[in-house]
């Protein structure tokens, strides 16, 4: 998935849906690239932190896909980066996530 434009409190309803509507039809591994984004609020964050919660229930996996230096501060900010694989390339994330197994509100996975 690769949202675009600005993902806040007015934009983030179809995003949630659509993520909710691919886990629905059974994909449990998710990629979200956010480059195409100028701006994210904590909204945005709740419906990443959310799928990934539901797809961690499901074995299932969330990897961020992410240059933007100030996507990456909120990450960092919130203390989000040591819950997600976050890399600036797919292959990165691929490779992040095959050593690191992030935590969510202290589970292991």
């Amino acid at each position: 998935m690769e949202p675009s434009g600005q993902l806040d409190i007015h934009t983030v309803g179809p995003f949630r849906d659509a993520i909710a509507d691919w886990i629905d039809k059974g994909h449990t591994d998710f990629w979200v690239t956010l480059d195409g984004l100028d701006f994210m609020d904590s909204s945005g964050l709740g419906v990443l932190v959310g799928a990934l919660k539901r797809l961690r229930a499901l074995d299932g996996s969330l990897q961020i896909i992410c240059s933007k230096p100030f996507l990456l501060r909120i990450f960092s900010i919130t203390g989000l980066e040591t819950v997600f694989v976050i890399g600036p390339s797919l292959d990165s994330a691929l490779e992040g996530a095959a050593r690191h197994t992030p935590g969510l509100s202290g589970e292991a996975k």
